[in-house]
């Protein structure tokens, strides 16, 4: 059975039902549809999803399973559980509260494409880093205060700093800094079982980690620092730009 979804992302419901009925015939043009935000799901039973919105959005039928899947950390966005049969999420406050009605959900995957992955095999030796244009969480902010402080390091820097400012950039200009080595990876939170694309991309290609934790300021930023944590082909490596470091990813 279809299952309806709810979302931010603007469509024909008609689009849902061809990527359903393509995809038995031409998966990957269902995968391409599913990257435009069309996105078709079939289940056993009668069931609305709601995908990082909440019942403000009303439901179809009354007698459907609604679930609810979080995305969104909570300072970015505050959802309403009230209603739902099952909610899906990473926040340890909504797996406590819900108790049976909520299970465990990371929903993190990575922006690149594996079909993308091939291009960055070859490297330069730089550290990348896009900045993005926001400012609301502690993540935003740290971002923006190392793009403050690139002059100051790229003296103390032991290769070439490779950062660019995001914000309605195009998908080749946000992917150009996995042509570096290494990578800053600044998360916008920081919560227990959050992690993001930010993450996912640098290790799938793979690049060398360099991993913060969101802080409020210069003097309390924190790298990975004498640890080494091993995917395949993809160590992550501690850094240092002279300032307090201890270990902690998250």
């Amino acid at each position: 059975m279809l299952a309806h979804i709810h979302q931010n992302l603007k469509h024909s419901d008609a689009l849902s039902v061809l990527a359903t009925h393509f995809g038995e015939a031409d998966a990957k043009l269902q995968e391409a549809l599913a990257h435009c935000g069309v996105l078709a799901v079939r289940l056993c039973s009668q069931a609305e999803i709601w995908l990082d919105v909440d019942l403000q959005h009303p439901p179809i039928s009354a007698e459907a399973i609604k679930v609810l899947v979080v995305q969104e950390p909570p300072d970015v966005k505050s959802l309403s559980l009230e209603g739902f049969d099952l909610v899906l999420t990473w926040q340890d406050e909504h797996l406590k509260q819900l108790g049976r009605r909520a299970e465990l959900f990371v929903p993190a995957t990575p922006w690149l494409l594996p079909a993308e992955w091939d291009q960055f095999a070859i490297k330069k030796l730089a550290l990348g880093f896009l900045r993005g244009s926001k400012c609301r969480t502690a993540g935003h902010q740290l971002r923006h205060k190392i793009w403050e402080e690139q002059r100051h390091l790229e003296h103390s820097m032991q290769v070439p700093l490779n950062f660019m400012e995001g914000g309605g950039v195009s998908r080749e200009q946000r992917n150009m800094q996995f042509f570096s080595s290494f990578v800053l990876v600044i998360e916008n939170s920081r919560h227990k079982n959050y992690f993001s694309e930010k993450l996912l991309d640098a290790l799938v290609l793979p690049c060398m980690l360099w991993l913060l934790h969101t802080c409020r300021t210069m003097s309390q930023v924190s790298f990975v620092s004498d640890f080494s944590l091993r995917w395949p082909a993809c160590p992550v490596h501690s850094s240092v730009l002279g300032v307090h470091k201890y270990w902690r990813i998250f």
